[in-house]
């Protein structure tokens, strides 16, 4: 298989304490239990998520640093959970203590995931405002509903449609807790709220969820034919919805994602002319967090295919239009009309 280049003129950026942050992580995560036999301990740790925090907020004060990398450490050894064959049902009864977590105080945490998330929350609170905690807490109950709604697209051997799959990428999904902590760790003083609730930053944030989404895909996409988990790789609904082979597949998945990239720098710049400070450091900080996510899986263990180069040019190449359907195709809509 040939991997066409991936788009991202992002010039690459890294805070010098990421070994610190990947050791003080793994501790943290082991005294929580997060990943309770050795397999799942060296996995987590493999998969590096100290540098991770470190190239996408280079520039975030340590404290903020840490409080990223071990968020990361939550939730990709949560994601485990959600991926590993659980039926809808059962991973309703995996999430209640970490909803719980939300409102009860720590001493009642139920599992290691409701108490380590209790640690975490009271360190945002410290580092920032309550306003901030709000915010984590509505992206991470949005993750949660969305990791649900994936698991039952697939429960029974049923296979979500391709704009279903889109539908459960955006803003929604996973990084709709990061954004508020990328606000801070972007330096940002002012409110987030006005910000975010913002139509046109809502666009942008949406694109930037599905490239990371979708770069993620396609790191993983080797290990995702063996065992695609509660969801559906990328590739493999573009291979579905046009109904060609694997590598034209790849051609086309890979043309969709670097169009979208080159949508959202667009409406990036156009954001930055009319931009508070707060705004433009925050512009700045999504252009890290995608940059410093592919960067991060040469670095990772936890991503198995290989021959991927990022591009720093977009040569444009024709992308089918069957693969805008309504879940995505507003998007262009709302970034002209903003």
């Amino acid at each position: 298989m040939t991997w066409p280049g991936l788009y991202c003129p992002v010039e690459p950026a890294a805070h010098p304490m990421a070994e610190q942050a990947q050791i003080r992580s793994v501790e943290w995560s082991t005294r929580f239990e997060l990943a309770p036999d050795p397999r799942r301990r060296a996995r987590l740790a493999a998969a590096k998520l100290g540098p991770l925090a470190a190239l996408s907020a280079p520039g975030c004060p340590p404290a903020w640093l840490q409080v990223l990398a071990d968020m990361a450490t939550w939730w990709t050894a949560f994601d485990d959970e959600c991926d590993d064959g659980r039926s809808t049902d059962e991973l309703g009864v995996l999430m209640w203590p970490v909803l719980r977590a939300f409102d009860a105080p720590a001493s009642h945490a139920e599992t290691g995931y409701a108490a380590a998330l209790s640690d975490l929350r009271h360190r945002i609170a410290a580092l920032a405002t309550p306003e901030l905690a709000r915010q984590f807490t509505d992206g991470l109950r949005a993750t949660l509903l969305t990791e649900l709604v994936r698991t039952a697209q697939t429960s029974g051997g049923a296979e979500p449609t391709y704009d279903e799959s889109l539908a459960t990428r955006g803003r929604s999904s996973s990084p709709a807790w990061a954004f508020p902590l990328l606000w801070h760790a972007a330096g940002c003083r002012g409110s987030a709220e006005a910000t975010l609730a913002d139509p046109a930053c809502g666009v942008l944030l949406d694109l930037t969820a599905s490239i990371i989404n979708w770069d993620n895909d396609f790191h993983s996409y080797d290990g995702d034919r063996a065992d695609p988990g509660n969801g559906r790789n990328l590739v493999s609904q573009v291979r579905v919805r046009l109904g060609c082979g694997e590598q034209d597949a790849i051609a086309a998945a890979v043309a969709l994602r670097n169009e979208v990239m080159a949508l959202f720098l667009r409406l990036r710049d156009r954001l930055h002319h009319r931009a508070d400070p707060d705004l433009r450091r925050f512009l700045a900080g999504l252009g890290h967090y995608l940059r410093g996510n592919l960067d991060w899986h040469e670095l990772s263990g936890r991503y198995a295919t290989t021959g991927i180069s990022l591009v720093p040019e977009w040569e444009r190449v024709w992308c089918d239009p069957r693969l805008r359907t309504p879940a995505i195709s507003w998007w262009w809509d709302e970034a002209d009309g903003s």
